[in-house]
Formats: structure tokens, sequence, C-alpha cells
């Protein structure tokens, strides 16, 4: 059905009577700006972000976004008839499922990821459609893509997980370790889809929220006026996902900072297993030594370092696992991206909070560190009277005795790389430079770079198309090495002139931009033009 929304209130630029000549239709064919804009005018009407009697800025941001969205998640009966700009996020993950690939799964506290409406719709190659339908609509994409909100996030609520703290560990009859009572929260995921750029893939960014169990509300202690009391965990749930990186100078601080490290660790490692179990669900019994042929958990910094204790306490404690094979499998599906040597991405943690906090997995780091002196001891024992330097559990100050997670990821990943050339070389030579003795293949490099499809294709696409022209392809877009092709034309006057006036559009825009937001006037030419 379509309706038009005659009765918005509008403003001087005449938005609302370009607007209202635009029905509201649901699903439009993608390619088709005018059906774009009917699609927005929909969730301008349908979608509950915003009162449908308005259209103003914010809401025409979330009624685009939410246009983008259908396209991400409307799934087409078969992998064939998707094209480059229908492709589709379930489609994506029912192909993973049947292919089985090795996936990495890639463990970080933040996402700096940017703007995600115009890397989505430039992924989808829709720009130049949305452009014109937000016109339509009386709108500019350029001011939409602006908008700090952020409706990407999709609930999961079928994908739960529980995530336990504090506690104790009691011994079995069968020499097991079960770590029981404790704090127990629930995560539930949250994905936001990401296209790829010119593919048929839409991944998934997994994020976690952290909430208490219905159950553990106490409605009789609420009713008798212990309000606080009654929602105990609610509130502790809550505490762990309103601040990112809180205050960590008291023991509430540092207990916070690691249930957020835990938590992100726990619940996606639970994920991990839970998938590589569905999609070995057709063979007879789970072969776990296929497991790092199908996973790759690369951490970043040391944030996510708990990722190793959880990773052996799951295979040891839930699937059965003695310690050689849970080792094995661990040490083989893990690496670990340094990306400083400043002390904040070398955490250490007090012995005494990770053991309240984590008794079971503080038990298991206790035992990769033992192990790790043993081999120091049989395999470079000149490497021991620097075993202070070395070990996970530091002990040099018995009264505050520290886990370096640091020399916890070092040991148990596969490969530790740096961001750049000079600071790999500062890992291997300085920083670990006697793990590098004993594994001197474990370090790699593994240069940070910027994508060019934001910072060129996206944001510049007036030079764009004059690197596209002159090199007759596009593929530099994916394939920088193709920008080699434009020496050739390096003292053509032609290229000069129009790569001078894509440069120079673009100062006009800085320039007008400058303006309008400080009022003050800067000049265009000001500087070199090459």
């Amino acid at each position: 059905m379509g309706i038009h929304l005659d009765s918005m209130n509008g403003d001087d630029d005449g938005r609302v009577s370009k607007s209202s000549l635009v029905p509201a239709i649901a699903h439009p064919t993608p390619e088709d700006s005018f059906g774009v804009a009917v699609n927005i005018k929909y969730h301008v009407q349908f979608s509950p972000h915003f009162s449908p009697l308005k259209f103003e800025l914010e809401q025409a941001f979330y009624a685009t976004a939410e246009s983008v969205r259908d396209t991400l998640i409307e799934s087409c009966e078969n992998v064939e008839q998707l094209c480059l700009y229908t492709k589709r996020w379930n489609e994506t993950y029912l192909h993973f499922h049947k292919a089985n690939p090795k996936q990495t799964y890639y463990l970080s506290m933040e996402y700096l990821q940017g703007r995600a409406l115009l890397n989505a719709v430039g992924n989808l190659g829709l720009t130049d459609a949305y452009a014109a339908a937000l016109n339509k609509l009386g709108y500019e994409l350029e001011d939409i893509v602006e908008r700090k909100f952020s409706p990407w996030e999709i609930v999961r609520h079928d994908i739960v997980y529980s995530v336990q703290f504090f506690g104790e560990v009691q011994g079995q009859s069968n020499g097991s370790r079960k770590w029981v009572n404790g704090e127990v929260l629930q995560a539930l995921a949250y994905d936001i889809p990401i296209p790829g750029y010119g593919t048929k893939n839409t991944i998934s960014l997994r994020i976690w929220d952290a909430r208490a169990a219905a159950k553990d509300f106490d409605l009789y202690a609420f009713n008798d006026g212990h309000h606080e009391r009654a929602a105990h965990l609610h509130s502790k749930a809550s505490q762990i996902c309103s601040i990112l990186y809180p205050g960590d100078a008291t023991e509430e601080g540092k207990l916070l900072r690691l249930k957020q490290q835990y938590f992100l660790c726990s619940a996606s490692l639970q994920d991990i297993i839970a998938r590589f179990k569905e999609r070995q669900k057709d063979c007879n019994s789970i072969d776990w030594r296929d497991f790092p042929n199908k996973v790759a958990v690369q951490m970043n910094d040391t944030h996510p370092t708990l990722a190793i204790p959880k990773l052996m306490r799951l295979l040891m404690d839930v699937e059965g696992l003695g310690w050689d094979e849970a080792w094995s499998i661990t040490s083989s599906s893990v690496a670990y991206t340094n990306h400083s040597v400043l002390p904040e991405a070398l955490e250490k943690w007090p012995q005494s909070v990770l053991a309240k906090l984590l008794p079971r997995h503080m038990e298991i780091i206790a035992e990769i560190d033992k192990q790790f002196q043993a081999l120091l001891h049989s395999k470079r024992p000149d490497l021991e009277s620097r075993i202070s330097d070395l070990q996970i559990i530091d002990g040099s100050n018995p009264e505050k005795v520290v886990i370096p997670m640091a020399h916890l990821c070092v040991i148990s990943s596969h490969t530790v790389n740096g961001v750049a050339e000079l600071h790999s070389n500062i890992l291997k030579n300085e920083l670990f430079s006697d793990f590098n003795s004993l594994w001197p293949n474990k370090f790699q490099n593994k240069t940070n770079g910027i994508t060019p499809r934001r910072w060129l294709r996206f944001c510049s696409p007036e030079l764009s198309t004059v690197i596209t022209k002159w090199l007759r392809t596009d593929k530099w877009v994916t394939n920088l090495d193709l920008l080699q092709g434009l020496c050739k034309f390096a003292d053509d006057k032609q290229l000069h002139k129009e790569w001078a006036a894509a440069k120079h559009a673009n100062k006009a825009r800085l320039a007008n931009y400058v303006l309008e937001v400080t009022g003050i006037q800067i000049q265009e030419d000001q500087g070199n033009e090459s």
C-alpha cells in the first residue's frame, strides 16, 4: 500500500512539498532512484523511530538507513539471482554454512568503522540512486550520512549465552574441575550488517548486550520496598555495557574492566564453538582436531586475552577434552596483534583480582605458566635466569603479583604481529626479544593500511572518475597496484588539467563547509594544486 504524507509539518525550503509527491511503498527495486525514494518514504511513515507527522533530518537519516537495511537483509530464492547491488546478508551465511570455510573472528573491545551508511551504499553501488532519491525528498546525501545515530544493530533474540563471574572451583571424582556458584548474566547478540565492495557478501559485526535473566528479578523484594536489591543483577548487567574502559584505580574499577573484557570473550567463544559444532552436525562425531582449520581467533591488543583461558576451559570442562588436546587446539587457533608498546596496550592485572572474578580461568593461566617454565628448562636453559621477565605470573613483587597479559598472548598464540615494519622490529628486538629468540617464526609484520574505498573512491568521487577514465578500469579500487598505470601519463597535460580540476572541486567544497561552520572565508586556490 502507499500513502501521501501531505499533513507533515514543513519548513521554508519546500521540503514537504517535494516529499508529498513521493508515495510510501515497501520493498522497491533498489536500482531505481524513485523506488528507493518511495521505500525511504515508507520507513518515514511506518518505522517507529520518530513521529510520522514530521520529516526532519534525523528522521530522514533513520528512514534512509532502514531502506539500506532492506537491501542488505532481504533474501532471494537462490544465489544465482543475486547481482552486485542486491547481495544479501542471509544468503551470505547460508553460503558459509554450506561451504564451511575457515573464518576469522576478530575480537576487539571497540570497532571504529566510520560512517556505516555511506560505506553501505557505496559498497552496494547505490550511492547515486540514494543521492537522487533523497533529492526527491528534499535532502542531500552528504547531510544525511553525517548524522550521529546508529540504527544498524539488529537484535538476535535466539542467540543468548550465559556468562559467569566469581564463584568457586570444585574437584570432581573423575579428576575434572567444575566452576560453580557465582554471578550469572546473559549475553544477547546484536548484529550489524557490513556489505563487501563489489561482492555478494554481507557479513556481520556481532556485538553483545549484557542482561540479567527475568527470573533474577525478585518481585517479592521489590513489592516489599527493597527495589535496589530486587534488581541487583539487572543493575550489575547494565554496568558492563554502560561505559567502555571505566576507571581502574580501585578494585571495583578493575573488576568492571575485566568483566567487560571477559564478557566479550566468553560470549564470542561460546558463539564460535556453537557455529563450529553446527557445521559439523552432519558428521557422526565432532572432530575437534579440525577446529584450527575452521576457526581463526585474532586478538586485538591485550583486551581480549581472556579468550585464551576461556577457550581452554570450554574445551576441557564443557567438551571433555584433555589438557594436551585443548592446548594444541587453542595455540593453533589464536593469534595476537600488538598495536602499541605503550602501557595501556600491555595490560597487567593483579592475580588476586583475576582469581576472585574468574577462579577457574586463573587456574588455567597458572598451568600455562607452569608448562611454559618447563619448556624453558628443557629447551632454553640459558633463558632461565630471565624467567621473571618472561613468565605469565609475575611474582617479582610478592605483595603485588600481576599477570602481564601480553606474555600470555605471546606464549599462547601461533602468530604475533606488529602493525608497521618499524613497530614489528621493536617487538622482535626489544619488547619481546627473548620470546623472539625462542620462537623466531612466530613474529610477523602486517602493515596497517587504509581502505581506498572510503578514503578515495567514496570521499573523492571526482578524482576517482579521473583515475578510472585514464586507467580504463575501476578495478584499482580493490587493487591499488593498478595505479602504477598512471605513470605513463605523468607528462600528459590533459591529465594534469583534469586532476587539478578534481582537486579544486574538493577544495571548493571544503571552503564552503568552513564558511558555513565557522563563518571564515578561505581562498580555494591557496596552496599547490598538484
